[in-house]
């Protein structure tokens, strides 16, 4: 019954609106994206953009420094999207399900960690998130998240199961 919570994770992080993220439009030669801004978001989820940070209790350079860790640590299961716009790794003994961008999606690079915790009916969610991409693209990529998140929290707080 453990699995549960990490397999409904997995089931939101490939929802359409995360993964499925169009690339812009084609460019002509010489000719600049058209975006609102460039800049990075800051927000409480999004961590630091610059230098060495830690996540989810792994110590990075960055989001791929921080890729690289995640993807050597021991039962660790890779599950790249189909569209190849993301790659989710499992970690099933601490109940954690990481999601980073590939260079295709708009909000990249971006990486967040969720980890599920406690007993029973009591079930806790935690998600953290560092989003270097365009600041649009990384509200966007947020708001899709915590949507995920509370679908992930109202089926576990219904007792819904996958059997």
């Amino acid at each position: 019954m453990r699995c549960i919570p990490i397999l409904l994770m997995s089931l939101t992080l490939v929802l359409p609106a995360l993964a499925a993220d169009k690339p812009a439009a084609k460019l002509k030669p010489g000719q600049a994206p058209a975006r609102l801004s460039d800049e990075p978001l800051s927000t409480p989820y999004t961590g630091p953009t610059i230098g060495p940070f830690t996540m989810c209790g792994i110590s990075a350079l960055n989001i791929e420094d921080l890729r690289a860790e995640v993807a050597k640590t021991p039962g660790t299961t890779k599950q790249p999207e189909e569209d190849g716009s993301a790659t989710i790794y499992s970690q099933d003994k601490v109940a954690r399900v990481w999601f980073f961008t590939e260079k295709k999606h708009r909000a990249n690079p971006a990486v967040s960690c969720r980890t599920v915790s406690g007993e029973g009916d009591y079930i806790h969610l935690e998600m953290e998130f560092v989003c270097n991409g365009a600041r649009n693209a990384c509200r966007t990529l947020k708001s899709d998240f915590e949507t995920a998140n509370e679908r992930v929290r109202a089926t576990m707080k219904g007792g819904h199961s996958l059997q």
